[in-house]
Order: C-alpha cells, then sequence, then structure tokens
C-alpha cells in the first residue's frame, strides 16, 4: 500500500474529455496494488474522487481495467471537447457541426475496459455518464439555443445516450 500528493503546476495534462489543461492539478491517492483510489484531484474548475482498476502485471506497460469517478466540473468549454463530427454528419451532413457554450456538471463517471461503439465511433471503453448539467450559450448547427439550460445527462455507451436540458 502506498499512499502519495502531487502538485502539477507547470506541464500540460489533459484529461479525456478535458478541454483544457488541468493546471495547477492536485492529486491525493492511495494504491493497493490492484487499485489506484484519487481521494481527490482538484484543479480550478474541476474536482474529482474515485477509482481505477488497474492490472499492474500486464505488459509491456499497465492497464486500465476500469474507473469509477465523481465528478464537479464548472465552465468547461464544449468547443474544447472531443465531438464526434463524422458520426454527427451521418445524420445531419454540413459543414457547420460546431458546438460552442460552456458546461456545468455534476455526476459520476465510471466504465470498462470494454470496447464499445457509438453510432459508429469506437470507443476504448464501455463508458457510462449519470449526472445533471448545465448549459450556457449553447450553440451547434448555426442554431442558438436558451442563454441557460438544465437537466440530466445519461450516457450508457451499452444502451443509450440521453440529455434532458430545459431553459
Amino acid at each position: 500500500v502506498a499512499d502519495g500528493a502531487i502538485k502539477l503546476v507547470s506541464q500540460s495534462l489533459s484529461l479525456p474529455l478535458s478541454p483544457s489543461p488541468l493546471l495547477p492539478l492536485e492529486t491525493a491517492f492511495r494504491w493497493d496494488g490492484e487499485k489506484l483510489q484519487v481521494l481527490q484531484a482538484k484543479a480550478p474548475g474541476f474536482d474529482a474522487n474515485g477509482v481505477a482498476f488497474i492490472d499492474a502485471k500486464s505488459q509491456p506497460v499497465p492497464v486500465l481495467k476500469s474507473f469509477d469517478f465523481n465528478v464537479n466540473a464548472a465552465n468547461f468549454d464544449l468547443a474544447n471537447l472531443p465531438f464526434p463530427v463524422d458520426m454527427v454528419r451521418q445524420y445531419l451532413p454540413g459543414d457547420d457541426i460546431v458546438v460552442a457554450g460552456l458546461a456545468d456538471f455534476q455526476g459520476q463517471i465510471k466504465g470498462s475496459a470494454r470496447k464499445a461503439q457509438v453510432g459508429g465511433l469506437p470507443l476504448p471503453f464501455d463508458l457510462q455518464v449519470d449526472g445533471n448539467l448545465r448549459v450556457q450559450n449553447l450553440e451547434t448547427l448555426g442554431r442558438n439555443f436558451a442563454p441557460e439550460m438544465a437537466g440530466v445527462v445519461r450516457v450508457d455507451t451499452r444502451e443509450e445516450i440521453s440529455f434532458w436540458l430545459s431553459g
């Protein structure tokens, strides 16, 4: 068992679905040889905790088997998120597939190493997201939405992706 803390202040670190480097990033963690318990990961506009199960004996590098995190994120710029433009173009042809706005998310993000697909887009993990979402100044496909919308987001790459936002 090992406990530790890290503070990154000068190198760029981006997490999956992170719109920009999370710096400074401060973490406190515990490693028991099979799981990495993140007691806290904190950066401006970002706070998370949870656990990642890792096959540390995998060669040539350790393999992430699954993860389960509680996440609070504020003022994420949607324009910087990895958006599946090619998947959307299958259903909505055009060049104006841009997403803009700011989002706050509070909820749970978890996944397993089982590969998944959403609309033909391969994903490295079977992903599940469940939480509350608030979006400000959402714009996509040349359309502006209400200045502020809030509601529930549920993503399960095995079953569905649903957003219930009103504003």
